[in-house]
């Protein structure tokens, strides 16, 4: 990948997204979506991306069942943050 020109994923770029929060949930077995495609994504847009969780051992194909108590636990944990910040603007 030396010299290969990286090009924005969408025009005009993910960068003008600025006021939806977002947060990734990326698992370190995922080949399609994997944690350094999630930090490229969260260059490009900025600080709309307001967290990058980790599952450990959860490929692409674990989302689509994810149920157990870690992955519910993360996603409250991350709908608790953007209420508090609703609620601070």
């Amino acid at each position: 990948m030396d010299g290969e020109r990286i090009k924005p994923l969408i025009k005009p770029g993910l960068a003008s997204i600025k006021h939806v929060p977002m947060h990734f949930v990326v698992g370190t077995r995922d080949e399609h979506c994997s944690l350094s495609q999630a930090e490229r994504v969260r260059e490009e847009i900025g600080s709309a991306v307001k967290s990058i969780d980790i599952i450990q051992g959860a490929d692409h194909g674990y989302f689509d069942y994810a149920t157990d108590q870690h992955y519910v636990n993360t996603i409250l944990d991350i709908l608790a943050i953007d209420e508090t910040q609703t609620h601070e603007n």
